[in-house]
This record gives C-alpha cells, structure tokens and sequence, in this order.
C-alpha cells in the first residue's frame, strides 16, 4: 500500500527534516502525481540543504515548466548549466536553453 509507504517516510521526516534523500523523494512523489506546487517547494528545501545536488536545477526547470512558468524554467536550466562540471552537458544544455528562447 503506498499510503503505509508515505506514512513511514513522514514519520522519518518528523525526526530529520534535513535529510536530503527524503526530501528528494517526496519531491519526486509530489512530481509524479502533479502536485507540482509541493514539488517545487521539495525540490528547493533539498538545494538549501545540500547545494551540491545540482541535478535538482533539472527537475525544477521541468517542474516551472508544466507549471507555465517559461522564465523560471530557463532560470533553473541556466543555473545548472553554470554548475556542472561536463563540458558536454554544459553545449547541450546551453543548445536547449537557445531552443527554448527561440521558442517563446
């Protein structure tokens, strides 16, 4: 049952609040099942936990995006691009980020 799933990870989140690999997996769970405004707000409290876990700039950006909010979206692809260490991510991020201004 995946409510006794998402029961056990509140109750661990009760005790750490700051634990990034539960906060990621909520967001993720927010993600999947639309509740994108709870998603964002997930996916935001594990960056200022760990803000190192650039990958989360990626799953922002999609989630603004479903959202409708186009700007936001571009914001969170740039600030992943200007973190991540690959080379070729950074041209094929950078590719896409020109795709989607050229789009709006």
């Amino acid at each position: 049952d995946p409510m006794q799933g998402i029961s056990l990870l509140r109750s661990l989140e009760q005790k750490d609040s700051n634990n990034v690999k539960l906060q990621m997996t909520f967001a993720l769970f927010s993600a999947k099942s639309g509740q994108l405004d709870k998603a964002v707000r997930r996916f935001n409290k594990v960056l200022q936990i760990d803000s190192s876990a650039i990958e989360v700039y990626l799953h922002l950006a999609d989630a603004y995006e479903k959202l409708g909010q186009p700007e936001k979206s571009l914001k969170m692809l740039e600030n992943y691009q200007s973190k991540t260490n690959d080379p070729m991510v950074k041209l094929e991020i950078g590719k896409y980020i020109e795709q989607l201004r050229n789009s709006n």
